[in-house]
């Protein structure tokens, strides 16, 4: 599956697939329309605990979750935030959310107060799914932000008396067997979730995706290489985290979740525990499997795909891990937090360096510094667009209209470049770009050769507003026995 490129208009496109989802669907109904042709498939697994719920069991309790927050008063249009690892009932409430039409705010278990509070100054949800463990940073950030939601706490064993556990919103109703889902209106304007921004240039926004556009973007995974979800440690404030929450069920395939945080030794566990075929890792998570004494005794012998995305993966990473998976496919995937799947090289095609060919019904245009349009092999900031225009970013509209345009071109923030042949090519974040001497350095450039030193486990180049001055940091390893001279 390849791009083209048409040199009169400097566009270059993934090939045109439609999806095999309708995206004018709500995403909930959706979801309970799958999970109902396969009802005895496992559906979810929980690794730590070992339950399993089967499809029937998930769309059952997605219907109580929707019922029980109707029940409870709240709406389309009502802001719920999770904050929440991967336990087993995030699954049907995320879903339930969906169904009644309730824009659900993802954000990281492990932010701080201060972190957690500039998010909710923007969603102010009214509603609040925490775990136990981090309840009352949540309940802190909430004061500072001036917002009083109603809490859920997850499995939550010790709930304060005006708190909810999910059990609350889990509970039989008596009418699940007549639940039909209500229609929410145009679903290319009905956000279905608020996803954090980078925050490459600021503090995170949040990104506005619609039930269409996660409908459309699923159904393109669903109907190009990814037969099967990778398993992944991302809670549901990643998009790794949150797209498999919605790709697991549109494929068919077993959601295996963790409460765990990564580490390689759990990693080679589960692994091997569930003999998985698939599993994503960003890049910073790849060098730490690599660097692990664990990983001579580690059979990884199941994994039959391995993808990594979020940040730069170096040739050295790639070729590293190529040779410890001789019989497994290693991929890169590439997108934005606005537009989401953009380019990956898991479709058949890969050159070195490069992160691949573009998706299926993307299109992208390269821009130089004077904002006039660049061709092939020429360096520039990367825009895209995509068929399901994007919401952009909630309550600022200002910082929606720098990044995109009327017709729905929207800016990666990334500098890059195609090739003859329609790979991409990325080089940097612009806002990292470094100038001396009117001269551009990438930092990433610097950064691929000094970790080739196989004294380097990491390194991070930056920029310093000194006369004459660039600075690296990097963290040496210590020399094996072998490697140390008699």
């Amino acid at each position: 599956m390849s791009s083209s490129y048409d040199p009169a208009s400097k566009v270059w496109s993934g090939a045109k697939l439609p999806g095999p989802f309708n995206p004018q669907a709500n995403l909930g109904h959706l979801i309970l329309n799958v999970l109902e042709r396969n009802p005895s498939m496992v559906a979810q697994v929980s690794v730590e605990s070992g339950v399993e719920l089967t499809c029937q069991e998930l769309r059952l309790r997605s219907i109580r979750a929707a019922q029980n927050l109707t029940k409870l008063g709240y709406k389309k249009g009502d802001m719920v935030g999770f904050a929440v690892r991967n336990r087993e009932n995030v699954a049907p409430l995320l879903y339930g959310c969906f169904l009644i039409g309730a824009p659900v705010n993802c954000l990281d278990p492990d932010f701080t107060v201060d972190d957690m509070a500039h998010m909710l100054r923007i969603s102010k949800p009214v509603l609040f799914l925490a775990d136990e463990d981090n309840v009352e940073t949540v309940k802190t950030a909430c004061r500072d932000a001036e917002i009083r939601p109603k809490f859920v706490i997850l499995d939550g064993r010790d709930c304060q008396p005006d708190d909810l556990s999910s059990s609350d919103l889990l509970q039989q109703t008596g009418s699940e067997q007549f639940y039909f889902p209500p229609y929410l209106g145009d679903s290319e304007k009905l956000i279905a979730a608020i996803l954090c921004s980078s925050g490459t240039t600021g503090l995170p926004k949040g990104v506005s995706l619609s039930h269409a556009h996660i409908i459309h973007q699923s159904g393109l995974v669903c109907n190009i290489h990814l037969s099967k979800p990778p398993f992944a440690f991302s809670s549901l404030y990643w998009a790794s985290g949150f797209y498999q929450l919605i790709q697991c069920p549109l494929n068919n395939a077993t959601h295996y979740i963790s409460i765990r945080r990564f580490s390689p030794e759990v990693l080679f566990d589960i692994v091997q525990k569930y003999s998985l075929t698939h599993v994503f890792c960003p890049p910073a998570q790849m060098a730490m499997v690599l660097q692990s004494p664990l990983l001579p005794q580690a059979d990884l012998s199941s994994l039959r795909s391995f993808f990594s995305g979020g940040g730069f993966v170096s040739t050295t990473l790639r070729k590293s891990f190529e040779k410890l998976l001789p019989n497994c496919k290693i991929s890169v995937g590439y997108g934005t937090s606005e537009i989401g799947y953009a380019a990956s090289d898991g479709f058949g095609f890969a050159r070195e360096g490069s992160v691949g060919m573009l998706a299926p019904n993307i299109e992208a245009k390269v821009l130089n510094d004077d904002d006039s349009q660049v061709g092939v092999n020429e360096k520039g900031v990367l825009w895209f667009r995509y068929p399901i225009k994007p919401l952009g970013y909630l309550y600022n509209q200002e910082a929606t209209d720098e990044i995109m345009t009327d017709d729905g071109w929207v800016c990666s923030g990334d500098i890059g470049y195609f090739d003859k042949d329609s790979f991409l090519f990325l080089v940097d974040r612009k806002k990292e770009i470094i100038k001396y001497k009117n001269y551009q350095i990438s930092p990433a450039e610097i950064e691929a050769v000094i970790e080739q030193l196989p004294e380097v486990a990491h390194v991070c180049v930056v920029g310093l507003f000194r006369s004459d001055a660039a600075c690296r940091f990097t963290h040496c390893r210590s020399p094996t026995s072998d490697e140390i001279a008699p």
